[in-house]
């Protein structure tokens, strides 16, 4: 038996419920996996978060160890780990899924 959304499945269950949970996908898929234009709309998005969030509130002093490049959106490795924490932070500061300490849980 396979389980999937917490549901115990049989093996032929689990193998359709699968193949046509990308219908139902909800969440943005990592944005490495996208293609244009739903890479250039997610990143969009993650430049907005990014220059609105996490610079201001989490980045706003950098010191002379901690450099910054403000062309971060055209590092790959960058937009995949900012993107991450995006996600997270979409995640953690929703109050349906993870109450009010969602936040307490995201911050370092």
């Amino acid at each position: 038996m396979a389980s999937v959304g917490g549901q115990q499945l049989a093996s032929g269950e689990a193998a359709a419920d699968l193949a046509g949970g990308e219908e139902d996908w909800q969440y943005p898929p990592f944005i490495l996996l996208l293609d244009p234009p739903g890479y250039d709309d997610e990143l969009r998005a993650l430049i907005e978060w990014v220059e609105g969030v996490l610079v201001p509130g989490y980045l706003a002093e950098p010191s002379a160890d901690a450099r910054w490049c403000h062309l971060w959106f055209e590092h790959p490795v960058a937009v995949a780990r900012l993107h991450a924490g995006w996600l997270a932070w979409q995640e953690l500061t929703d109050p349906a899924p993870c109450g009010y300490a969602g936040p307490s849980a995201w911050h370092p």
